[in-house]
């Protein structure tokens, strides 16, 4: 359970950044080359995330491969935005890993949000549902608390943060999972809008020899 424990808290943001890695390294290649590139590395993490939970027989396997998935395709989706905008590769591969460590990192980016909040007045119900937030958003604690069953914020490393102390509701996966995968779907479409508006404006040639 252990070993399964840390490959599916690694295993989102592995494969996130994997495939915005092979997106850009593919960046000048045909659709399905970049494809075939991008699932080969979801595959690999996959695959190693399945090895590891033999010996707990696949539970709890499906919910962590699902969130990875949808991660990946979060990154994947934001990274082909970027690169519509016409970032270079590095730039999206740069704003795909801030994103990422957004996601991972948010209970300690809203912490200090939160305390502040309370410093200030706010109602505990709005503070928590703050708490509630910060944990979908992020891939490590729902899966620590969706599927390995553990109450992250209480637990050393997280306790001096001080959002254990909120009372909030526990994540789901099914509704991260899903999450991740429409904003991907947004990002990605709202690239493919970019470059119909730029294919739209785009000034036309004149056929050689044409009158004046």
């Amino acid at each position: 359970m252990a070993l399964f424990s840390v490959l599916a808290c690694l295993a989102p943001p592995a494969a996130g950044l994997g495939v915005a890695a092979a997106l850009a390294l593919t960046r000048e290649s045909p659709v399905r080359r970049r494809l075939g590139a991008a699932l080969s590395v979801l595959g690999a993490v996959l695959g190693a995330l399945g090895i590891g939970s033999l010996p707990v027989s696949f539970r709890g396997y499906p919910a962590a491969a699902l969130v990875t998935a949808a991660f990946a395709a979060l990154l994947a989706g934001f990274f082909l935005f970027g690169e519509s905008l016409r970032l270079s590769p590095a730039l999206c591969q740069l704003a795909a890993g801030l994103l990422a460590a957004a996601l991972v990192g948010s209970v300690f980016l809203f912490a200090p949000l939160l305390r502040q909040a309370e410093e200030s007045g706010r109602p505990l119900g709005e503070i928590s549902h703050g708490v509630t937030r910060a944990l979908e958003v992020n891939p490590l604690m729902v899966l620590g608390y969706s599927v390995l069953g553990r109450d992250l914020l209480r637990t050393p490393g997280f306790y001096p943060l001080g959002l254990g102390s909120y009372p909030f509701a526990l994540p789901r996966w099914e509704r991260t999972a899903a999450g991740y995968a429409v904003a991907g779907f947004l990002f990605f479409a709202a690239g493919l809008a970019a470059r119909a508006v730029r294919e739209v404006l785009r000034p036309r040639r004149r056929p050689a020899g044409g009158t004046s």
